[in-house]
């Protein structure tokens, strides 16, 4: 009971801590590109103002330095964040307790006691939706975290089956729960379901509107804290199979598998990014054709209709 108390302390600490640095890593490097744009754009970029010399203003140097290591710090904190959670996962996935695991899928609930009956508007709500698609990818990380940490230290090349199983099904239930907490807060703060689609055409506005290397900012993701636990992954897996190549013609061919992998996987994104802007705007098109002369379920009954940020 003691070690499931403790666990439980934990996850919701790293949970909290996770949604606070993910918050502020992504307002530091907005600071820090605003602070670049200054010093590359001079006087410029403040139109044609400058600091002033005896009221504590800072050069453009300076700024960006003190910046950029505020922004590092935040972000180092966010990584520290998220490899803890992943080693609880780790230990979690392969304890032999189940009441280990059963808290870990048990913990999901926890969200609809601290969201469901809070007051909630049309812009709250869609902060919260932003952070469930944040919380989701990070969860994948994590637990792609503990397979790969599996087959190394079974010296596998497919993590084993049951790990597996219970990895999807703390991301389907995490899921189930997501999909639960926003039926319950439509609810009771009588929020129709078709404010959705207000919010999908205001995604789909700033897609159309910004170029693919910036869709993550449209749902505030840092895209620099999970590459660093890939790479902190993918760095023992990409050594142990080059360790197994006895030979030069096999060593040539994993040069030659991981040269395929890169341009596969920059084939892949620019192809993602061309679909998301393929989608953004035929979804633009119905919605300006046939969706706005239907009836707005997206009204709110009881309260006043909020802008949508």
């Amino acid at each position: 009971a003691q070690e499931v108390i403790k666990l439980y302390v934990v996850l919701t600490m790293l949970e909290i801590f996770d949604k606070i640095c993910g918050s502020l890593s992504s307002d530091c490097l907005e600071t820090l590109a605003a602070s670049c744009s200054m010093l590359l754009g001079g006087r410029s970029a403040r139109g044609g103002r400058k600091y002033p010399a005896g009221k504590g203003g800072r050069a453009d140097n300076v700024r960006v330095v003190v910046d950029f290591f505020v922004t590092l710090l935040v972000m180092c904190l966010h990584c520290l964040i998220i490899m803890l959670e992943a080693v609880a996962f780790n230990v979690v996935l392969n304890s032999a307790s189940s009441s280990l695991l059963a808290l870990l899928v048990s913990n999901n609930f926890a969200e609809l006691k601290g969201t469901v009956f809070k007051n909630m508007n049309v812009t709250r709500l869609w902060t919260l939706s932003m952070q469930d698609i944040v919380e989701h990818f990070h969860i994948s990380i994590c637990l792609l975290f503990v397979l790969i940490e599996n087959m190394l230290l079974t010296n596998a090349y497919l993590p084993s089956y049951k790990l597996a199983v219970q990895c999807g099904m703390v991301l389907g239930t995490e899921i189930v729960v997501d999909i639960m907490k926003h039926a319950f807060v439509g609810k009771f703060q009588n929020l129709k379901p078709g404010v959705y689609s207000e919010y999908l055409k205001d995604m789909c506005e700033k897609t159309v509107a910004s170029s693919s290397i910036n869709g993550y900012r449209i749902v505030k993701f840092n895209p620099l804290v999970p590459a660093s636990i890939l790479l902190r992954i993918a760095v023992p897996l990409v050594g142990r199979s080059w360790r197994n190549c006895a030979s030069t013609l096999s060593m040539a061919c994993f040069v030659a598998c991981a040269l395929c992998l890169w341009l596969v996987l920059f084939c892949l994104k620019l192809a993602l990014g061309w679909s998301l802007q393929l989608i953004a705007r035929r979804f633009l098109k119905y919605y300006s054709t046939t969706r706005k002369t239907k009836a707005k379920p997206w009204l709110l009954s009881s309260r006043k209709t909020e802008k949508v940020l």
